[in-house]
């Protein structure tokens, strides 16, 4: 059996479409870029409204910075040690207790120009 014999059954359309060259892809239709929402200004009601809002979280982080202070206090004063009391954990304690007040004290920091900036707008 030769090679004809054996795909002898192929037609011209399939040979022809073989042969033929890949069409090009159309080209997609552009799209228009949607216009950006207009931002509107905020108004002094807004400003108002956001400096009560840093002004609540304010009263927070002083309740905060106070139970760490004491806390702090606390583990100082504990330095003689008790039995209770490992004294190799006062040391580590104390440095982390100090380590958050210090990011409380950034963040009041920080909160307290953000008030002052929406006050300077009102």
């Amino acid at each position: 059996m030769g090679w004809f014999t054996q795909f002898g059954n192929i037609n011209s359309s399939a040979i022809a479409s073989a042969t033929q060259q890949p069409k090009p892809q159309e080209k997609p239709k552009s799209v228009q870029p949607k216009p950006e929402p207009k931002k509107s200004t905020p108004t002094p009601h807004w400003y108002k409204q956001k400096s009560e809002e840093v002004e609540n979280h304010l009263k927070h982080i002083a309740l905060m910075k106070l139970q760490l202070t004491k806390n702090l206090k606390d583990l100082q004063s504990q330095n003689g040690g008790h039995l209770w009391i490992d004294t190799d954990f006062i040391e580590p304690a104390t440095e982390t207790l100090q380590a958050s007040l210090t990011q409380i004290q950034d963040l009041e920091n920080r909160l307290q120009v953000l008030k002052l900036t929406y006050q300077d707008h009102l």
